[in-house]
């Protein structure tokens, strides 16, 4: 990254916002706003639920752009298209920082610690887009917040929650964080795609079982030559004609600036070509992780949604540390829950137990549950959370 074009970058925001003539309020009154925001199509998908519900509510919204040194103007443009056709917010209400509404914000709803917070806000909100918050989030940084910088933080599970009061220990007065669970993965409950129509979409092979490598984009960076090397290990390890292998990375490893010089588009292209394994291109994981039988990954917050449907999991990183506490404590609660490969080698063996009927991770239960709340219902949680502080 370049850090001087970086800083460049926010300072010309940071002018721009102060220079952005404050509006003067209507004299009529007008209904209460909740303006979300996001800096990717990816970070936006995290709101579809519970923005769907809030319309059904009839709440009044907006979504604000944040541009992001990482992500090119195609992706601010692919948000707004998003905006309008997925979330069904209007044009007029879609906005690139530091452009604000006209009126007052009464609750600001972020689903990252990058993030801006326009000068008439009333209350900010963080929902934060997976379990097991890392160390960016408490961290000070010239570019992002920190969770405490919010009035309010909606986590995923129980053990987020007390990880955030330890770290905060009454120093940030006015802060309340709240368990509301995970709203992206209530459709896994009733799902709009089914098996047939996933596995026919892949070219996958509805009698044998699908084994998932899922990597993080940050634990490929972590791996030798920035995963290059590990992800070939895996599918070397596994290639079976008894087995669908299924590639699906997340969608920062397909961006040049955040996959550490990796083509991954040009590579698992050209595994698949080979006929090694089958491909899911789309940024949305869910279909994935409801049809596949097996998760092989290295720190992907993906593990703990295989748990918490009962799914086994094969945890395999190579990368060495020091780590830190965060990452530490990330990496031990997935391999509490996971079969613990040591060596790429050790796979299949893994995988042979689990066909063999010999996976019986208790403990993967615990986990889940202990990072994920109100499965099925975070949706309602989330909103009724949003509603209450929109009226406070």
């Amino acid at each position: 990254m370049n850090v001087a074009k970086v800083l460049l970058h926010e300072k010309a925001l940071t002018l721009l916002q102060r220079l952005s003539p404050q509006r003067t309020a209507s004299p009529h009154p007008t209904p209460p706003l909740i303006l979300f925001q996001a800096y990717s199509v990816h970070i936006a998908r995290f709101f579809t639920s519970i923005i769907h519900e809030l319309h059904h509510r009839g709440v009044d919204m907006g979504l604000q752009i944040v541009r992001h040194p990482h992500f090119s103007p195609d992706e601010t443009r692919a948000l707004r298209r998003f905006a309008e056709e997925e979330l069904s917010i209007p044009p007029e209400r879609i906005m690139t920082y530091p452009e604000s509404p006209s009126r007052r914000i009464d609750v600001l709803v972020c689903a990252d610690v990058y993030a801006r917070f326009p000068r008439n806000t009333r209350r900010t909100c963080i929902i934060f887009h997976g379990p097991m918050l890392l160390q960016r989030n408490f961290k000070r940084f010239p570019f992002r917040k920190t969770v405490y910088q919010f009035d309010k933080a909606i986590v995923s599970g129980a053990y987020d929650l007390r990880l955030m009061e330890q770290q905060n220990r009454g120093r940030h007065n006015g802060f309340e964080a709240v368990v509301g669970g995970f709203p992206f993965l209530d459709i896994l409950t009733a799902p709009t795609v089914s098996k047939e129509e996933y596995y026919r979409k892949l070219g996958l092979d509805p009698n044998k079982p699908t084994i998932l490598i899922g990597p993080n984009w940050e634990g490929l960076k972590l791996a030798r030559n920035h995963g290059a090397s590990y992800f070939e290990e895996i599918v070397n390890a596994v290639t079976s004609n008894k087995l669908n292998l299924l590639a699906k990375l997340h969608t920062c490893s397909y961006n040049p600036l955040m996959s550490g010089g990796v083509d991954w588009r040009d590579k698992l292209n050209s595994m698949a070509s080979r006929g090694l394994l089958r491909v899911d291109p789309d940024p949305d994981d869910r279909q994935a992780l409801l049809y596949c039988d097996i998760l092989i990954t290295d720190k992907s917050s993906r593990a703990f949604i295989f748990m918490l449907r009962g799914k086994p999991v094969i945890q395999y990183f190579p990368a060495e540390g020091p780590w830190d506490r965060w990452e530490e404590l990330r990496l031990e609660q997935i391999r509490n829950g996971s079969l613990v490969a040591k060596r790429a080698a050790d796979i299949p063996r893994l995988i042979g137990r689990v066909m063999r009927g010999e996976y019986h991770q208790l403990s993967a239960e615990r986990v889940a549950s202990d990072c994920i709340k109100h499965f099925g219902q975070a949706t309602t949680v989330v909103s009724n959370l949003l509603l209450k502080w929109l009226h406070d």
